[in-house]
């Protein structure tokens, strides 16, 4: 017997006054600032005790935190919000090979202050290096224009470097003069950001970055113009595409003459930022090959104008890799479905590119018998490859086990898999064909319970499966690839009535 329900589908008073008078005030230290793009050094010299940095982060925007020890200093690292809540750590990314702690390409959830904490693990203390990137953790390209060096002009364009600016100046009505440095080793999947130190124009400007150019000159720019729009676009030869024509953006304040533009690329999806907020995420396969990174600059289609702009810096940031291989992510930040499906994508958990299919706000499953009750939600929709997503709690009446769960793969009542966690801390991946169960993942976690609400994540990529509780990686397998129907369920292990509400139930598709 099963019930359920879903809603949504997207004199006392002077002492006091003494008391107060007499109390000092005590003010908390400010953090220093973590510069972008400059080291600094630090060292723990007592067990547990941590040195703080704070920074100013923007909506979405992408960083990387890297900890280099020095000696046998085992680091962690922690990001925190503004108000000391922790978000995000780390420890190891590749031990025992290397100590280093990292955490890449994180998306931050909100404009606002950020704390990055580092400390010794389990007691460790000693000296390191600590290094926060825009985008990735590695870098392909800081170009700090000390000069030109390979850096050429393609179209008509007057350039100088001094003393770390780049000078560009373009003149004529709308003419387009292009900086470009072929030695730049061609990148796919990159972070790239150029600052602007100023920028003028008689009659207006539009400055840019281009990239993935090719050989033959097809390539992507996204510009910013004195109005305080934006516009990307993809040149195929002679022929010009706007994928974004000259939008407004909060972020964008019209004659600003000093700013960042970046763009993150992965895959087939474009993220554009503007002074570290993203501005959209924009998704087109024009040109899904590696290419090379450029300086655009634009004057208006107006007589006697000019253009000319100074830039500060060039870096372009790539993923780590170990082995070959991408660095799979121990834990992932909390958020809504936009944030943590584009936290996925850059941190290659899934490919880029995707969307979200559906988001259901609350729903309710109950079982009072042993066995599994399903409640398949959105049911037109079927998925091989996804990410599913719920905050889940459970209230028990009578004594036994019980588990709230996320369904998939779900075909009938004898074909689907699920990904649990019970109420003595056990989580699961179960997976049913027939009459048989098969236990793909399990294991059990002192301190978690679904009467607590609780996050459980799915991701099934090709043939691998990723669980993550509580934004942990609690186990990955390798799992048939089976289209099907994804939802919630109630597993009771023994005969008690198991209540499970499931809040922002969403599911994220791509081809």
């Amino acid at each position: 017997m099963k019930q359920m329900y879903i809603k949504g589908a997207l004199y006392a008073p002077f002492l006091l006054m003494i008391a107060l008078l007499s109390i000092s005030p005590v003010h908390a230290q400010t953090p220093p600032r973590l510069p972008i793009n400059t080291p600094v050094e630090g060292e723990i010299i007592i067990p547990n005790q941590e040195q703080t940095w704070g920074f100013l982060g923007g909506q979405s925007m992408v960083i990387s935190l890297r900890v280099v020890p020095d000696g046998d200093f085992d680091p962690l690292v922690i990001l925190r919000d503004a108000n000391g809540n922790e978000l995000i750590r780390n420890d190891d990314y590749d031990y025992p090979n290397r100590r280093d702690a990292l955490l890449e390409a994180i998306t931050l959830p909100r404009l606002g202050e950020y704390q990055v904490v580092v400390t010794g693990y389990g007691g460790s203390i000693g000296a390191f290096t600590l290094t926060m990137l825009v985008g990735y953790a590695d870098f392909a390209l800081d170009e700090r224009f000390t000069s030109l060096g390979d850096w050429q002009s393609v179209n008509t364009v007057s350039a100088d470097a001094t003393d770390g600016i780049l000078t560009m100046q373009v003149d004529g009505i709308a003419q387009v003069g292009r900086l470009l440095n072929r030695q730049i080793t061609p990148q796919k999947d990159f972070y790239a950001q150029m600052t602007l130190n100023n920028v003028t124009g008689r009659n207006g400007w539009i400055v840019g970055m281009t990239f993935r150019e090719q050989a033959n000159g097809n390539r992507y720019v996204v510009s910013v113009s004195m109005r305080g729009d934006w516009r990307l676009s993809v040149w195929e030869g002679e022929t010009q595409r706007v994928l974004r024509d000259w939008a407004v953006h909060p972020a964008i304040v019209a004659g600003d003459t000093a700013f960042t533009l970046g763009v993150l690329a992965k895959d087939v999806s474009i993220d554009v930022f503007y002074n570290n907020q993203m501005l959209a995420s924009i998704t087109d396969s024009t040109i899904p090959n590696a290419g090379r990174i450029g300086i655009e600059v634009v004057t208006f289609n107006a007589l006697n104008s000019q253009t000319t702009a100074q830039i500060d810096g060039l870096l372009m940031t790539i993923p780590t890799q170990v082995n070959g291989a991408f660095i799979l992510p121990q834990q992932i930040m909390a958020g809504g479905s936009i944030l943590v499906s584009h936290e996925l994508e850059r941190r290659h958990l899934v490919p880029g590119g995707g969307s979200l299919a559906w988001e259901v706000s609350e729903s309710f499953l109950e079982a009072s018998r042993p066995g599994v009750n399903r409640l398949p939600l959105i049911a037109e929709t079927r998925f091989t490859n996804f990410v599913l997503s719920t905050t889940a709690t459970a209230t028990f009446m009578g004594e036994g086990i019980g588990a709230c769960a996320l369904l998939f793969q779900h075909a009938d009542e004898s074909t689907y898999t699920i990904a649990y966690l019970d109420n003595t801390g056990s989580y699961g991946v179960s997976i049913r064909r027939g009459d048989r169960f098969s236990e793909g993942i399990f294991g059990t976690r002192d301190g978690w319970t679904i009467a607590n609400p609780t996050h459980l994540l799915v991701v099934v990529n090709g043939s691998v499966l990723y669980y993550y509780v509580n934004n942990l990686l609690v186990g990955q397998m390798e799992i048939e690839p089976v289209q099907g129907q994804l939802g919630n369920a109630v597993i009771n292990f023994d005969p008690i009535r198991t209540n499970c509400q499931f809040r922002n139930t969403w599911a994220w598709r791509w081809e």
